[in-house]
């Protein structure tokens, strides 16, 4: 079973998520926060495969969320979902090491689909 933390300030989106991704059966989402700053302070406790969160969000956005994840769980894999998808943020996502970027309107069997390769080890951009 793929363990997943989603971050989204959203609560909708968030609960949307969470209850898309366990009715699955291949995931367990052991974390939800509202924002990096949540993420950073909840995750090394756990163990979370891949790291789901949105880019743009109040107190800490997902990109400056990345860098500090990196230094403390140098091995995680985080996904950007970005309600409005644009290249630079891709490009930057890319570059800063996270896993993938998707657009938030994807669909469920890609978003299993993508997750499933990135908790192999791929990269889905």
């Amino acid at each position: 079973m793929i363990s997943i933390a989603i971050i989204d300030d959203h609560p909708m989106v968030r609960e949307g998520l969470e209850a898309m991704l366990t009715s699955d059966g291949a995931f367990n989402v052991v974390a939800l926060a509202s924002n990096g700053l949540e993420a950073i302070e909840t995750l090394p406790k756990l163990a979370a495969d891949v790291v789901l969160s949105d880019v743009r969000m109040p107190r800490m956005d997902g990109f400056a969320m990345l860098e500090h994840l990196k230094k403390i769980m140098p091995g995680v894999k985080v996904v950007f979902l970005a309600g409005m998808p644009l290249k630079e943020e891709e490009a930057r996502a890319r570059r800063d090491g996270a896993a993938g970027y998707l657009p938030k309107d994807v669909d469920q069997d890609r978003l299993s689909t993508v997750i499933k390769a990135i908790a192999s080890g791929e990269e889905m951009f």
